[in-house]
């Protein structure tokens, strides 16, 4: 038997190696090749500051507004959200803002809501819309998918509501006055979007919108999941300091008789002796 080549990790052995930061005590901070407080500092917004860490790359200031502004529409201070129930009931429970922060987060890590949502929809939409150029029609591609409540159940394309994403047009007007004109992603999934209507009395969400603009300015899909990862933090913490400036358990108390016995039967106990 052949012995496996440690030569990776002995090189790492007792030292930490990155090619994407180190600070300079007294002096600077490295970030990929420039320097932080002498150069990013005055170049860079935080979003701009946060996709450099995370991609490597310097957006530019309309496309870090769009990160920035689209927050907006992913992070609803309504204690319904689940996150935001998460974020609530910390805050009923007094913790502090950083672990109802983290576990707010957390709750929105899912295929069905906040930035992992992102993560399946971009490589759904790649994958649909490389069928469709090779000649698939849009009925084709919805009829790949299970009907819901009389609905295609496309990631991107449904709400918990059957009722229009009020989040959509704002998004695309928001799009136009950055000077972003729509790509062969936004394209597409405005054709299939038409498609649903005519058809099937649906429509897209923002997720959908959102994904293919981002995917026509050249992110990927674990970019885009690593660059959302915060987008329900507003909510939540709005939420969170709703229930904690209030008295303790605030947040859907319930009574004693809220709770519904159906286990063993209260039975006689044996006296003592």
């Amino acid at each position: 038997m052949t012995a496996t080549d440690t030569t990776f990790w002995d090189a790492r052995h007792r030292h930490i190696r990155t090619h994407i930061g180190k600070w300079q005590g007294g002096h600077d901070v490295r970030v990929r090749g420039r320097w932080l407080l002498r150069d990013l500092l005055q170049e860079l917004s935080v979003t701009q500051l946060t996709v450099f860490n995370i991609t490597g790359r310097v957006i530019s200031k309309p496309l870090a507004a769009w990160l920035e502004k689209t927050v907006f529409f992913t992070s609803y201070p309504d204690q319904r959200i689940w996150c935001n129930q998460i974020g609530a009931l910390a805050g009923s429970g007094q913790t502090s803002p950083v672990a109802a922060a983290a576990a707010g987060i957390l709750a929105a890590d899912s295929r069905a809501y906040g930035s992992k949502v992102q993560y399946v929809t971009i490589r759904l939409l790649d994958e649909l819309r490389e069928a469709h150029t090779a000649g698939a029609s849009f009925a084709e591609l919805v009829a790949r998918f299970p009907l819901r409540h009389g609905v295609p159940s496309i990631p991107g394309f449904a709400r918990p509501v059957k009722i229009a994403d009020e989040r959509l047009e704002p998004m695309r007007r928001f799009s136009a006055e950055l000077g972003f004109v729509p790509g062969p992603n936004v394209n597409f999934v405005e054709g299939l979007a038409e498609h649903l209507r005519v058809h099937h009395q649906a429509d897209m969400n923002a997720a959908a919108y959102a994904c293919a603009f981002l995917m026509d300015q050249g992110f990927s899909a674990t970019e885009v999941y690593r660059i959302r990862t915060t987008d329900v933090l507003s909510g939540v913490l709005a939420c969170y300091v709703d229930l904690h400036d209030q008295p303790a358990q605030a947040f859907l108390p319930q009574t004693c008789t809220d709770v519904q016995y159906d286990g063993v039967a209260p039975r006689a106990l044996p006296r003592s002796l």
